[in-house]
């Protein structure tokens, strides 16, 4: 069986990143098709001393990648009536519990994203575990971000929910790196960009947990979607498993006994 789900696929940056570099590599992954991908990033924790300027960089790189919205042909509507308003709902519940929400509109138009279904991006900031956007894979423009002081609360927090289908890893510190890798869940990784290891086929894809369960891709799909049939052929001098006939020896004794006991 192979299934492949989604999740909150997280983004984290360190310290000492070019924040312009990241904005644009975010923010190039998040608005494929207005986020409705299920490896978008879905939330992102930036230290609490850097949020200004992130945000500073990350409404640039919107401007820059999406001068314009309204009329747009590169900027994906949401695929329908029912799930713009599902997202209309994370953002109004996020206003309602006092989470401050950034609307990017970088040529500062004025239209009824209702009737076009152009949904404008969003930050939301800072949300509470209690908020809905916060309760499920948000799939479409909206970026929660939140900030952090030390690594290890991200480290807890990632830990402490559901293995996504993605992980993202901004920065060059090797240490850190290194245990986002080995000790988070995920279905995969990407380090210093985002949505692109889906693409890369000599990779495997899948989930974990929450997020799916096989992988294809490559000759990790060959494997994945083939039977290895398993064919055993004893041979006449000697039998493998001849010592487990009864009556049984001492050594047999011994065996069993040392294999309860462990």
């Amino acid at each position: 069986v192979t299934l492949e789900l989604g999740g909150k696929s997280p983004v984290v940056i360190d310290e000492g990143v070019d924040l312009k570099t990241v904005s644009v590599r975010l923010m190039t992954g998040k608005l494929f098709n207005s986020g409705q991908i299920c490896i978008c990033p879905d939330y992102v924790f930036i230290p609490e001393s850097q949020a200004d300027a992130f945000l500073y960089e990350v409404k640039n790189a919107t401007a820059v990648l999406y001068p314009s919205i309204a009329d747009n042909p590169e900027y994906t509507t949401i695929v329908n009536d029912n799930h713009f308003a599902r997202l209309q709902h994370l953002i109004d519940d996020a206003a309602n519990k006092g989470v401050e929400v950034i609307t990017l509109n970088p040529a500062q138009e004025d239209f009824d994203e209702t009737q076009s279904r152009k949904m404008l991006p969003r930050i939301l900031m800072n949300p509470g575990n209690d908020a809905a956007v916060m309760q499920s894979e948000i799939f479409g423009p909206l970026l929660v971000v939140k900030t952090y002081q030390d690594i290890q609360e991200v480290i807890d927090y990632i830990q402490a929910n559901a293995h996504p289908l993605a992980l993202y890893y901004f920065g060059d510190n090797d240490s850190n790196k290194a245990v986002f890798r080995d000790e988070i869940l995920a279905g995969g990784m990407a380090v210093n960009d985002v949505v692109v290891q889906a693409i890369c086929h000599e990779l495997p894809f899948g989930g974990i947990g929450a997020s799916g369960i096989g992988s294809y891709h490559g000759i990790d799909g060959f494997h994945e979607f083939s039977h290895s049939k398993a064919v055993y052929v004893q041979t006449s001098e000697e039998e493998i498993a001849g010592f487990m006939r009864p009556p049984y020896s001492d050594q047999m004794r011994g065996l069993m006994e040392q294999q309860i006991s462990e």
